[in-house]
Order: C-alpha cells, then structure tokens, then sequence
C-alpha cells in the first residue's frame, strides 16, 4: 500500500490548480483598499494620457480583487485612449483585457487582444512592455499545452527584460520557464531556474512572488518525492504568507505540506493541514482551490481506507467542478470516485463512473485519464473475476500508453530542437571552418615539405639577427650611459639566457620534425619500392602509420606556429565575457571518441552559464589540451573529471585523470621551452609536448595562472585561474 498511497500524489494531480495559481501571480503589487481609493480620487481629476495611465494602473490591480471591475476601467482606458491617439495606453488597456480573457479561460480572445496590443508595441519601437507582454502570451500556449511556443515566449521575455533591466518580468520569464521544464519532466533544470528566480525576487524585496516560487520549488520536491525538502521550502513560504497576511501563498503552502506528509504517510498531519488550507480557500472564496483540498482530502481518506469520508469529499469537490465547468478536474474526481466504490464493492456504481470518465477523457482528449480509466477498468473487472475482460482493458490501457509516450518524445524533440538550435548552428560552422583549414595544411603540406624546414631554419636565423641587433643596441647603450651598468649588465644576462633558451628550443624543434619525416620517409619508400609483394592487411598497416606521422607532423608544426606568433606578439588577447561551459563542452564532444576507444569515462561538474572574462579562443585551446592530456595519460576503463572552485575574484578550472601520474622530477620541466619534455601515454600515444607550454603563455596573457598536482601511481590535476565575469565589459 505504501507505494501506492505515493502515486496518488503525482503530477496529473494539480495541473490545471497550479496553472491557475501561477498564473495569477502576473501583477502581483500589495495594495490595500485605501491606495485604491486614492487612484480612484486621482482619477476624477485627470485627463488625458494621465487619466489613461491612472485607468490601466486601477485595471492592474483590480485584477486580484474584482474581475469585473477590472475589465471596467480596461475598457474605459481603451476608448479614451484611442479616442487621444496615445498608442502605449492603448497597448497596456489591451493587454489588460487580455489577462482578463485568459483568468476568465476565454483564451482566444485573450490572445487576440495580446497580439494587438503586441503589434502596437512593435509599430511604435516601444520594448518597455514587451517582456510582461511576451510572459503573458506564454500563458496562453502554456494553457493550450503548446510548451515549446511558451519556451520561445518566456525566453524572449527573459532577453529583453534583462537588456532593460527589469527584474521583475525577468524573474516572472525565469519561473515560468521553471514551469515548462516542469511540463517536460526535467526536474533538475525546472529548480535551477526556480531557485535563479527566487533570487531575484528576494533582491526586489518581493514577498508576495518569493511565497510564489517557494511554493513552485516545493512542488517540485513532492514530485521528484522528496518531501523532507519540500517541507522545508513550504514553512518558508508559511511565514511570508503570515508576515503578508496573504491567503493566496498560505493556502499553496498548506496544500504543499499536506502532500508532503501524504508522501510521509503520515496521514493525520496531511489531513490537518488539507484541512487547514481548505478553511483559507473557503475564506478566501477560492472554489478552484476548494475542489483541490476537497480532492486531496478525499485520498488521504481512500489511504486510510476511510471509504465514507473519503467518498464525502470526493462528492463534495465534483459538485464545485461541475459549478466552475471544469471538466479535467470533474473527470479526475470521478475517476477517484469509481476507485472508492471499487473499494466498497458497490460494481454498478463503478462501472457507470469509470464510463463516464472514459467519454469525458475523449471529450477532452487527455490520453493520460483515459488510460486511468482503462486500468481501473481492468482491475475492476479482475475483481468481478472477468479475465477475459480484464485483459482487454490491460491491453487498451497499454496501447494508449505507447501512443503517449510517442507524443512525449515528440515534444521532448521539439524542446531539445528549439533549446540547442542556434548552440547546433555555432558547432556546425566552427566544425566546417575546422575541416576546411585542415584540408588547406593537408594539401599545403604535401606540396611544400622541404619548403617547411627551410622556413624553420630561416625563422631561426632571423631571430638570431634580431637578438644580435638588440644585443649590439644594449651593449651601445651601456658604453654611452656607465651610471646604468649594473642595470644594462642584467639586461644582458636576460637577453643571453632567452637565446640560450630560443636556441635550444629550435634545436628540439629541429629534431622532432626531422624524425617522423624521415619515417614518414622510410614507410613510403618501402610502401613504393615493394608495393607489388605486398598484401593489403600490409599496405593497410603501412598507410595507417603515414597517418600517424602525417598527425604527429602536423600537431608539431600547430604548435610551433601557435607559439612563434605568441613570441613574435602577432596573437593578441581579446578578452569579454562568456560561457566557458560551453567550450568545455565543445571540447569534451571532440574527445568522446577518444576516451570511447580507452573506455574512459568523462565527467563535466561544471555548471551551465559559468561566465569568465578572457579571451575565449585561447582557453578553447587550454581545455583541449588539458582534457586531451588527461586522456591520454588515463588508463583503460579510468576517469576524467572537470570541475570548477571560486578563488576570489577569479574561477579556477580544474581537469583530474586517474592516470600514470607525474614525478616531481618530470613537472619541474613540464612548462619550460629549455627543457620541453614529451612522452609516451598509457596506449603509446605521442605528442610534442609544446602543449603545455602554449597552455602556460595563453593563460598568462589573460592575467591567470597554470598550475598541476600530481603523485606517481595516483593521477594528475592540472588547473588554470581566470578572472570571473566582468561587470562593466562588453
């Protein structure tokens, strides 16, 4: 009994109730009756634009107190608005109608009039509506379940609200997409974005919208049957509503910790708090709310087999449904109803129910209710001991099930087509623009091998004449000015150790790219000379080493123009900021095939919207090499994490492996050009070991650190520190 006592609270439980809830917390301003008043004087006196303005503020706020005094003063500021010609009185007298439309369920109009209002905004380049506007037409798609169009919607909202600085409506866009990832049953980015709207309602200073989230977010916790949590989010959203005196958010913190102790099982505290939240909706003349806590009252009764009570206030919350016209939850109600008599062996009665809940679900055409009904039509008849009947309904129960669970991945589709769309496009053209220069090195470097180690070598050779240039310039300068001796000796010494340094780097350079030329040499002369003897599976193997070589040639020279423009200050540091998540993950999709073929498993804990300033394409490149280095030096079957940790004003980004690990030896050179060290990973891969090095200049240019710790045997992290986000940076 318990896990089903849990399944009576699940989502299908509340939609329409929270819909209706939520939505109501558009305008939410705390007014008492006496500020009414006072509008009301100010109005007798004013004219014009003022007189339009002071009717849609009255038509705002009396949209939580009287429905039909509401739509008064919207139509009085339409008329006297178009009557003046003033198009943003207009817009806003519009879209106050049109809220009042959708709170009446007359959805069409509702968006008729929100899409005048819309194309007035658009025609006059007013945007200081659009975002409430854009939030209000969500709630249309949203009441129609088109969830996709209420995401674009909410979306739109939340940009322009946060250009204009409007904290408020981007709170509101932010809830609302909360709600849609709700819809979608991705529960874990529904409360990331509660919790992101939370925070900038308590920043308003909000009570009233900080009850609403809190509430939203405990609602979550009860579905994802965390109820403790749920608890917890729920007594916070109590003490607002008894500081604010606010019977909307005390009566969805009851219901919230009624269920919550319903998922407990512990049934008396629900049924005190059920009750509790009834008697605030009654006083607050809320019927919608009413039938609810009626319906919740009713299972927490049917769980304690209480079947006459139960049956009471199941009774009770179908005559208000039938009074609101609610058919979704009218059908729901008998279809609890039907499993009371059931319960009560009353079969007649049961049969004439779950008929009824079967014509109204296709009246409705909700799929989820009227596979409900075929469920229980089928444990009802395997009560009766029809078998054969009881199998029936299992199988229309089931087949009904494949067809909506068809329209959830269809609609799961439709989310992940709108929500990764344009980041699609980015990696499409980064990838094209990738192939093409890759096919330009290849063709270039086919036809220009020699050419290449002479542009080496007279690379060499001009930076040689450029430090005897600057050596002979100092050494003069020293013979002129003696005072500065001590000062220009120093310099001198500088100046020597980086030739020392240049040159021992280009005596390495020479080498590495002498060595897979002369295989590369080698295979294809043998590949040439006895390509008659030999089978395929040999030619195969011959080929595939010129790949390897071919690959290990041209990371080498990547990495030696990469470094020489860094040198030679032809790469500058564009910083601004964005989403290092998004390389990250850029970055990882190129590697998966990799880490696939070592059964490495690659972990990203770094959370989306992590915002850094620095030039972005110079930490792609760090990323890769370090995610790259990790899997190379990892074991077969071990793990690559990335993860992030707050250092003051700076982000520091990590890469752990669980690989061979390093020496301390081996680290000390890791980062010096004298001294570059390369060796072979855990599958004999190679690599050039410049790497890092560039890794180290990049993140110096943006004002960072690169740093490593590691233990023989035990792994290696290699980390980099960034500045975070930069407030006043474009």
């Amino acid at each position: 009994m318990k896990t089903n006592n849990k399944k009576l609270f699940n989502r299908r439980s509340f939609p329409f109730h929270i819909i209706l809830l939520i939505s109501l917390s558009v305008n939410t301003h705390v007014f008492s009756q006496e500020d009414l008043l006072i509008l009301e004087e100010k109005l007798k006196k004013a004219e014009g634009t003022v007189k339009v303005d002071l009717l849609n503020q009255l038509a705002l706020l009396n949209q939580r107190i009287s429905l039909d005094k509401a739509k008064q003063f919207a139509e009085e500021a339409l008329k006297l608005s178009e009557k003046i010609n003033y198009s943003r009185g207009k817009a806003a007298a519009l879209k106050n109608i049109g809220f009042n439309l959708y709170l009446l369920n007359q959805l069409e109009k509702a968006e008729q009039h929100y899409s005048q209002a819309l194309n007035l905004l658009l025609a006059t380049k007013d945007s200081l509506e659009l975002p409430e506007l854009f939030n209000n037409i969500g709630l249309i798609y949203w009441r129609k379940n088109q969830f996709t169009n209420a995401f674009e919607l909410y979306k739109r909202a939340q940009h322009i609200a946060k250009k204009m600085h409007d904290k408020k409506q981007e709170a509101q866009a932010i809830n609302y997409i909360g709600l849609i990832f709700w819809k979608w049953t991705d529960y874990a980015r529904a409360l990331n974005y509660f919790f992101n709207s939370l925070k900038l309602k308590e920043e308003l200073r909000d009570d009233f919208e900080t009850g609403v989230t809190l509430n939203n977010i405990a609602f979550i916790y009860n579905e994802v049957n965390q109820p403790d949590l749920s608890i917890e989010q729920s007594n916070r959203a109590l003490q607002l509503s008894n500081r604010l005196n606010n019977k909307y958010v005390l009566g969805r913190a009851l219901n919230n910790l009624g269920a919550s102790y319903f998922l407990l099982q512990d049934f008396n505290k629900a049924v005190y708090y059920l009750t509790e939240s009834l008697n605030i909706k009654t006083e607050a003349s809320d019927k919608s709310g009413m039938a609810y806590a009626l319906n919740d009252l009713g299972k927490a009764f049917f769980a304690q087999k209480k079947y006459s009570k139960s049956e009471n206030y199941f009774e009770q919350a179908l005559a208000i449904r039938k009074e609101l016209e609610d058919k979704y939850g009218t059908t729901t109600t008998l279809l609890n109803l039907a499993k009371v008599f059931r319960a009560k062996r009353n079969y007649t009665e049961t049969e004439n129910l779950l008929n009824e809940v079967i014509q109204n679900s296709l009246s409705i055409k909700n799929k989820d209710l009227e596979a409900d009904a075929y469920k229980e039509y089928s444990r009802f008849a395997e009560d009766k001991g029809d078998l054969l009947n009881a199998l029936k309904y299992i199988n229309m129960y089931s087949a009904i099930m494949d067809t909506i669970l068809n329209e959830k991945t269809r609609d799961k589709m439709a989310e992940l087509s709108v929500h990764y769309d344009v980041e699609a496009k980015e990696k499409q053209l980064e990838l094209l623009s990738k192939e093409a220069k890759i096919q330009h090195l290849e063709i270039e470097k086919e036809q220009n091998k020699n050419t290449i180690l002479i542009l080496a070598g007279a690379f060499i050779i001009l930076i040689l004449i450029a430090l005897t240039i600057r050596y002979r310039f100092i050494k003069s300068i020293k013979n002129q000015l003696e005072e500065k001796n001590k000062e220009i000796a120093k310099k001198s010494l500088e100046l020597e150790e980086a030739l020392a340094t240049k040159n021992k780097f280009f005596s390495i350079i020479s080498h590495d790219l002498k060595s897979p030329f002369n295989g590369l040499k080698g295979i294809t002369q043998a590949l040439i000379e006895d390509y008659k003897e030999l089978d395929d599976e040999k030619i195969l193997e011959y080929l595939d080493k010129i790949s390897k070589s071919s690959k290990e040639i041209y990371m080498l020279l990547e990495n030696l123009l990469e470094w020489s423009r860094i040198q030679t200050k032809r790469i500058d540091s564009n910083p601004r900021n964005f989403d290092v998540s998004k390389e990250i993950l850029n970055a990882l999709n190129l590697l998966q095939a990799t880490a696939d073929r070592k059964e490495i498993e690659l972990i990203n804990n770094v959370k989306e919207n992590t915002l850094i300033y620095a030039d972005p394409r110079m930490i792609s490149v760090v990323i890769f090499n370090f995610i790259s280095n990790a899997i190379k030096f990892s074991h077969k079957g071990g793990i690559v994490k990335i993860f992030t940790r707050d250092i003051g004003p700076f982000l520091e980004i990590s890469v752990k492996d669980s690989g061979m690990g390093i020496s301390k030896e081996i680290q000390e050179k890791l980062f010096r050009v004298d001294s570059k060290y390369s060796s072979l990973g855990t599958n004999n891969e190679t690599g050039t070991g410049l790497g890092l090095i560039i890794s180290k200049e990049m993140i110096e240019m943006n004002g960072g650190e690169i740093y490593l710790e590691s233990e023989e045997g035990k792994g290696t992290t290699f980390s980099f520190s960034v500045l975070k986000q930069a407030e006043n940076s474009n």
